[in-house]
């Protein structure tokens, strides 16, 4: 696997700026270059999946020569960094990868260019790759997010454990019921346990319809919105 590659999109500010953005950024002739530092780093990196894979290979392969000049250039670069986290987890790649998962997946990552949802696409390409592991669904959740909906997904994991305790604590201090007491709670009270009515916000709702976060006591990550984190997160060391 060529580690000595200058192939590096965020550095050339595809993956922040935008692909027609940078485009016009670079001079044609590096551009040109760039394309064909992509290409032969893809065919290096294509050459031991054929081997391993046989027909899944060729038809990456095939996938990739049919795609323009800026796809090329994604997919070779999200290729070689899925094959460095491959090798940096001790595994290597899977002799019968799915097909019907492994599409979807180069699709996405020859045309994800945005940085936050780019590194989701390119873990679930090493973990198919290597342990076969990806479920259809958390392909079509992906397609679904938006930078801004990745950003608040990684912020609610950030902080889902806070809001734990803090409901746990909540939970605590709230008064038990008594049927027979008058209902006539402090203005403190109130104004701690009551919701306040909350600006529309479009990713939170995004969230909320995939099954990846709940608000019941504040923004927290599902049981199944874990399960997706885990899947879009860099493969873990095999230990087997």
């Amino acid at each position: 696997m060529p580690e000595e590659t200058n192939l590096d999109l965020v550095g050339l500010g595809l993956a922040m700026q935008g692909v027609g953005r940078a485009m016009e950024a670079v001079p044609k002739e590096a551009w040109l270059e760039i394309v064909r530092t992509a290409t032969g780093t893809f065919k290096s990196l294509i050459h031991p999946i054929t081997a391993t894979t046989g027909g899944v290979g060729r038809w990456i392969h095939q996938k990739f020569d049919n795609k323009v000049e800026v796809e090329k250039v994604l997919l070779a670069d999200g290729l070689l960094k899925a094959m460095k986290r491959i090798k940096a987890g001790g595994r290597s790649v899977n002799p019968k990868p799915n097909l019907s998962v492994i599409a979807p997946l180069i699709e996405g990552v020859s045309l994800a260019n945005e940085v936050e949802t780019r590194e989701m696409w390119i873990n679930l390409l090493s973990r198919e790759l290597s342990c076969g592991e990806v479920h259809p669904e958390f392909i079509n959740i992906l397609k679904r997010l938006s930078p801004r909906d990745a950003r608040l997904l990684a912020k609610v994991a950030e902080q889902s454990d806070a809001v734990k305790q803090k409901a746990r604590v909540l939970r605590f201090m709230r008064p038990p019921h008594n049927p027979q007491s008058p209902q006539n709670p402090s203005e403190a009270t109130r104004r701690l346990f009551s919701r306040e009515k909350k600006r529309f916000d479009l990713s939170e709702t995004v969230l909320i319809s995939l099954n990846l976060v709940e608000s019941e006591n504040g923004l927290l990550l599902t049981k199944f919105g874990e399960q997706f984190l885990q899947a879009v997160s860099e493969p873990t060391k095999n230990r087997e």
